[in-house]
C-alpha cells in the first residue's frame, strides 16, 4: 500500500510546516537525501537523533502535538508505504520529490514570498545535500 505518491505541492503548507518543527525539517532533509531510497520511522528516530513518537506525529501527525494536516506525508513531502521484510510488513517512508525538485519549488516560492528564517536555512541545508550527492558522496 503507498500513499501520497507524486501530488501537487503547496509551497505555502511545505513552508509553514517546516518553519514550524525542527523535527519535520531534519526528516525531510534525511529523506531527501536517502531520495529515492527509503526508511522507517525506527531508522529516522536513530539518523536524527530524535524519539520515535516525534518522527511519527512529524510523519503523519500525533495525539495533538504534530497536526495531521501539517505532516509530511499529508504535505505531499513524504510519502509511505508498506513492505514485506522478514515475512512482516513495514513501513517504509520516502521522500516523494527529488531534492532539486524541492529547490526549485522553494526558490520559485521565494521570489515572490517571503521565507522565515528557518525555511531559508532548510533551503541551504538541502541545497548542500544535493551538492554532495550530485558529486558522487552520498
Amino acid at each position: 500500500m503507498e500513499t501520497n505518491s507524486k501530488k501537487e505541492l503547496d509551497p505555502g503548507k511545505v513552508i509553514h510546516s517546516l518553519s514550524r518543527s525542527n523535527t519535520r525539517r531534519e526528516i525531510s532533509l534525511k529523506l531527501c537525501e536517502r531520495y529515492p531510497g527509503g526508511m522507517t520511522s525506527k531508522e529516522l528516530s536513530r539518523e536524527i537523533g530524535c524519539d520515535e513518537m516525534n518522527v511519527i506525529g512529524a510523519l503523519t501527525g500525533y495525539d495533538g502535538r504534530y497536526s495531521i494536516e501539517d505532516s509530511l506525508v499529508a504535505i505531499g513531502l513524504a510519502a509511505m508505504k508498506t513492505e514485506k521484510q522478514h515475512g512482516e510488513d513495514i513501513t517504509v517512508f520516502t521522500a516523494a520529490f527529488s531534492g532539486e525538485d524541492m529547490i526549485t519549488m522553494l526558490k520559485n516560492y521565494a521570489t515572490k514570498n517571503e521565507m522565515s528564517e528557518n525555511a531559508k536555512e532548510y533551503l541551504k541545508r538541502l541545497e548542500a545535500i544535493i551538492a554532495k550527492k550530485n558529486n558522487g558522496h552520498a
